[in-house]
């Protein structure tokens, strides 16, 4: 079950969805209507205004994914422009190219959705954007945490670090948003599995997380936000 604050904030939700074809549409409907969403569907961001007029805005939009690029990123900066205070996220049927979601990510994208996830998931997802947090999955969060990309998505450990973490716990949440278990982990770096185990605990305390996937999308935002702050 979603956690009962997150569905009262999401009720009553007006979402605009762009591209989607009928099966995708009804598929959100779905999965959203028994949490008292509303859905629009438009075929074209400049339809929005059908069901948006410039004194009105969406709460979220969902744009689909396209193969065109440069159209799809013509549309998001459209989208954006048009409605600057509400999130927006790709959905997806899988991880986008990584060159793709550094792009979007520096158009101002709260996210990517998978077009599997379930309605939970999918609310959850947007209340962690009005929280002002970047929503990847983790096979989406890969490339950007890949050997070529670490330079560009890893803060620097000269610093101090977030929630006062120690190096040693930044470089296994680092291995987190890689999507290792505890035993590889405890591989790569030479130590016993129950001290990858301690080290997990302190780092869930520290950063005030319930478990390592709400800890490793945590780090994602950390390291993303670093990224653009370097990247600027």
């Amino acid at each position: 079950m979603i956690a009962g604050t997150i569905e009262q904030e999401c009720r009553n939700l007006q979402i605009l969805a762009v591209q989607a074809d009928d099966w995708t549409f009804k598929g959100l409907v779905q999965l959203l209507d028994p949490f008292g969403v509303r859905l629009f569907s438009v075929s074209a961001p400049q339809e929005a205004e059908s069901f948006f007029p410039p004194d009105r805005a969406p709460d979220v939009i969902l744009i689909s994914a396209r193969r065109e690029k440069t159209i799809m990123m013509e549309d998001i900066q459209f989208l954006r422009a048009q409605f600057p205070s509400a999130p927006l996220f790709v959905m997806a049927p899988q991880a986008p190219d990584e060159w793709i979601i550094q792009a979007i990510l520096r158009a101002g994208v709260a996210g990517i959705l998978f077009k599997d996830m379930t309605g939970e998931q999918l609310l959850a997802a947007f209340h962690q954007a009005f929280a002002g947090l970047i929503v990847l999955p983790l096979p989406a969060a890969y490339p950007l945490v890949s050997p070529g990309a670490a330079s560009r998505a890893v803060i620097r450990l000269d610093g101090p670090l977030p929630e006062n973490l120690s190096p040693k716990e930044w470089q296994i949440l680092e291995r987190l948003v890689l999507g290792l278990t505890n035993k590889e982990i405890a591989q790569e770096f030479d130590i016993a599995e129950g001290t990858v185990k301690v080290h997990l605990r302190s780092i869930l305390q520290k950063t005030k997380k319930r478990n390592r996937t709400e800890a490793a999308l945590w780090a994602l935002n950390v390291m993303q936000s670093s990224a653009e702050h370097q990247i600027s």
